[in-house]
């Protein structure tokens, strides 16, 4: 199965039971993570994927989600300990995320 696929099944899975995923970019900053979310209430601070982004104006699946800003992992942990996630889980999503991280984002050599 392609790195393609394996992200779409986890999507439409995470999507379908927590009602969010979880996406690490790794970045000149370090690594941050971002919250993409079915629904605003599930987190404090997120906010309407803009109509007139990139992802508003294609058939994106976060087209009509709510998203958080970059979280440092110290950031994010309390937020997903909130919304009911056990820390297995929370591991899970985290390890997914970087791992998916590493199939779109070019690594150093």
């Amino acid at each position: 199965m392609s790195a393609g696929s394996k992200s779409t099944s986890y999507w439409a899975d995470a999507m379908a039971s927590d009602g969010f995923v979880i996406e690490c970019i790794h970045g000149p900053e370090g690594e941050r993570f971002g919250i993409i979310s079915r629904e605003q209430s599930t987190f404090e601070g997120l906010y309407k994927v803009p109509p007139d982004s990139i992802a508003g104006g294609t058939s994106s699946p976060i087209k009509n989600c709510w998203i958080s800003g970059p979280l440092t992992e110290v950031d994010l942990r309390p937020k997903l300990t909130q919304s009911g996630l056990s820390m297995d889980a929370i591991e899970s999503k985290l390890g997914w995320a970087r791992q998916w991280a590493t199939t779109i984002t070019r690594q150093p050599d």
